[in-house]
C-alpha cells in the first residue's frame, strides 16, 4: 500500500493494489498541552462553585432575605401611624434594612441558560476574581466569531483562579489582567498580574519570590502555560493555548443544561 501526502493539507491518501477506492485520513490535531484528568478536574472546579453559589442565593433569599423582608414591611406599616421625629426615626430604620437587604443579594451563577461565552466570562470573572483575587481587574474577550464551549469556558477560568490563588495564598493581586481569545483551531489565555505592594516591602521578599515561582511552576506544569517573570517577586505573566477537541467533552450536567434563569 502507498501512501500519499499531499502538500499543505495534512491529509493522508492510501491506495491499495487493486485500485481500491481512496480512504481519507483525518487530519492530527494539535497537540494538547493538558491531560484529559486534568481538564476534567478544570471542569469540575467551575461546576462546583456553580453549585455553591446557586446555593447561597438561595439560600439567602429563602432566609435573612424574606425575613428582612418582613421586618421592613411591619416598620413601614408603624412608621404610617407616626408622626415627627418618630416617623423619621423609623424610616432611617427602614433604609438600612434595604441597604442589608441588597448586600445579601448575590449575583446569580455566571452558567445561566441563554448566557452566551462573552456574558459567562464576564459574570464568572467579576464574582471569582476582581475583590477576591485581584483588587483591579481588566478583562478583553475576543470570543464572538468562534465562541468557547462551556467546557472550554470552564477550564480557563479554573485555570485563571489557580494561577492567581498561587501566586500569593493570602493576599490578592494589586492588578490583573485577563485576555481570552477563542477560534477554529482553540482557545488561548493571557493572564498579567501585579502583586500586592506588601509583598515588596516583606521582611523575606526574597524567600517569598522564590517560593512564588515555585508554587507557579507547579501550576503551569498542570494546566499547560508558560510562566514569564518581569523581575523576582515583580508581575508576571502566564500564557496557555488548548487546541479545540473534536468532538467537545462534555462539561458537567450543572453547567450544560443549567436552571432555567
Amino acid at each position: 500500500m502507498t501512501v500519499h501526502t499531499a502538500p499543505g493539507t495534512g491529509r493522508a491518501t492510501a491506495v491499495g493494489p487493486a485500485a481500491r477506492p481512496a480512504v481519507a485520513v483525518a487530519p492530527v490535531q494539535a497537540h494538547d498541552p493538558v491531560s484529559d484528568t486534568t481538564r476534567l478536574l478544570l471542569r469540575l472546579i467551575a461546576a462546583g462553585q456553580e453549585r455553591e453559589r446557586q446555593h447561597l442565593c438561595d439560600a439567602f433569599h429563602d432566609g435573612p432575605i424574606q425575613d428582612l423582608t418582613a421586618v421592613l414591611l411591619t416598620c413601614a406599616a408603624v412608621r404610617r401611624t407616626l408622626d415627627g421625629p418618630a416617623a423619621e426615626k423609623l424610616a432611617a430604620v427602614e433604609t438600612q434594612l434595604r441597604d442589608a437587604i441588597t448586600t445579601l443579594q448575590l449575583p446569580a451563577p455566571a452558567f445561566r441558560a441563554g448566557s452566551d461565552a462573552s456574558k459567562i466570562l464576564t459574570t464568572a470573572l467579576t464574582n471569582r476574581v476582581r475583590g477576591t483575587l485581584a483588587r483591579e481587574l481588566e478583562t478583553v474577550l475576543d470570543v464572538d466569531e468562534a465562541p468557547p464551549s462551556r467546557a472550554e469556558i470552564a477550564e480557563v477560568l479554573s485555570a485563571v483562579q489557580l494561577l492567581l490563588l498561587e501566586s500569593d495564598p493570602w493576599r490578592p493581586a494589586r492588578r490583573a489582567s485577563v485576555t481570552v481569545r477563542s477560534g477554529p483551531d482553540g482557545v488561548t489565555l493571557t493572564l498579567c498580574a501585579s502583586p500586592d505592594p506588601c509583598s515588596a516591602t516583606s521582611l523575606d521578599a526574597a524567600h517569598d519570590a522564590v517560593a512564588r515561582a515555585g508554587r507557579l511552576r507547579r501550576v503551569a506544569a498542570i494546566v499547560g502555560a508558560r510562566i514569564t517573570e518581569e523581575q523576582p517577586g515583580g508581575s508576571w505573566r502566564a500564557s496557555l493555548s488548548w487546541p479545540r477537541r473534536t468532538p467537545p467533552p462534555i462539561t458537567q450536567g450543572r453547567l450544560d443544561v443549567p436552571r432555567p434563569s
